[in-house]
Order: C-alpha cells, then sequence, then structure tokens
C-alpha cells in the first residue's frame, strides 16, 4: 500500500509539472498572432529593390520623386557683356564744348533809337536848339551850306522822328526843317536874315541830349 501512495504521489507531481508547460506553450501562438495584429507592416522602397513580375522579370526601376519640400533650381542668368566704359571727365568737357560750338550766337540786339524832343528857344545872344532822344547820343557834326546860307546839325546813328518842323513867326531863325537819313539825323537851320559870315555853334552833350549854341551877330 506505501508503494500504491507513492505511485500517486509521483503522478501527480508530474501533472504539476506538465500542466504549467502545455499552458505556456499554448499561449505562444496566442501571443504571437496578437503580436502579428498589432504590427504595422512598412512598405518595400522599389527604388532600392526591384519589383520582380510574376514570370520572374525584374520591372523597370521608376525614377525617384525629388521631395516636395526641396526648392526648385532655377538656372544662373547669363552674365551679360561687358559693361560700356564711362566717358570720362575730359570727354564730357569736350563733348560740351561741342555742343556749345554749335549753338549758333545771337545777334546783337540792335535798332535805331528814338528822337524824342526837339525844341528851339531865343537867347540874348542868338538861339539854341536842344535835342532829347531815348538813349545816349553820340558826337554831332556841323556843315555850312550857301545860296543861301544855313547851318546843318548832323547827329550820327540810326535815329526815328515823328515829330515835324519847328516854325518861327520872328526872330533870328525862320524855321528849322528835320529829315532822317540811314546813318544820321538831320536837323537845318533856315535864318529870317542871312548871316553877314558863317557861324560857329557850341556843341555840348549830356547824357541823351544835344545841345546846340549859337550866337548870332
Amino acid at each position: 500500500m506505501f508503494k500504491t501512495f507513492r505511485h500517486w504521489f509521483l503522478f501527480l507531481a508530474v501533472c504539476a509539472a506538465v500542466v504549467p508547460a502545455v499552458a505556456a506553450l499554448s499561449s505562444r501562438p496566442a501571443a504571437a498572432q496578437d503580436e502579428a495584429r498589432h504590427e504595422v507592416r512598412m512598405g518595400v522602397d522599389f527604388t532600392v529593390l526591384p519589383v520582380v513580375l510574376p514570370d520572374g522579370t525584374e520591372a523597370p526601376a521608376t525614377p525617384a520623386e525629388p521631395p516636395l519640400d526641396q526648392p526648385e533650381t532655377v538656372p544662373a542668368p547669363e552674365a551679360a557683356g561687358p559693361a560700356p566704359d564711362a566717358p570720362q571727365p575730359d570727354q564730357q568737357a569736350k563733348d560740351a564744348a561741342a555742343g556749345q560750338a554749335e549753338i549758333p550766337a545771337l545777334a546783337p540786339v540792335g535798332g535805331e533809337g528814338v528822337i524824342r524832343a526837339v525844341t528851339l528857344d531865343e537867347t540874348a545872344l542868338g538861339f539854341s536848339i536842344t535835342v532829347v532822344a531815348d538813349r545816349p547820343v553820340g558826337e554831332a557834326s556841323i556843315m555850312h551850306l550857301d545860296n543861301p546860307i544855313r547851318l546843318v546839325v548832323d547827329l550820327p546813328g540810326a535815329w526815328r522822328y515823328r515829330g515835324g518842323n519847328v516854325l518861327r513867326s520872328e526872330g533870328a531863325v525862320k524855321h528849322l526843317v528835320l529829315g532822317e537819313h540811314p546813318d544820321r539825323f538831320r536837323m537845318v537851320v533856315h535864318f529870317r536874315t542871312p548871316p553877314k559870315k558863317r557861324l560857329e555853334p557850341d556843341l555840348q552833350t549830356a547824357g541823351n541830349e544835344l545841345h546846340v549854341l549859337v550866337a548870332v551877330p
């Protein structure tokens, strides 16, 4: 009976050792299945490993696409030709002088003067003539005419006079004839009584005025 009890004890011990081992073996495939269920499969990069067709041949490699965030390469612009040489200061001065030389010089402003007034006055010694112009007058000249005797006073230059002759009803001078010429303004004195000899007037200029002083004996 002692042997029978020992046999049962050994049987229970073997069962106690076998049952955990069997449970461990049975749980390992389930864990493997759960692990495989939660595993994320990564796609194969065919740019490195070529695709094998069903007939055993390799599919042609597909060119890899560039990354989206990579900036597009823009070709550099072609270098422009050499810049023209800047004109030197001396050359600029020469060009400016040439441009100025091509501009025709303006003619000086000219034109004839204007005789504003001519007056004849009697004096104690004879008479006087006063000429007032719009600009300074030059040096006048005199000339004598005969048959009858007359006195001529010329004011050089081109002058315009819009007045008339000067007439006197009495005195040594009968009338003073005034006339325009291309190069002078002429005044001719006609005497009421012809003098016995030629008269020598005194000519004086003062700015825009000419004074002719004549002494009559």
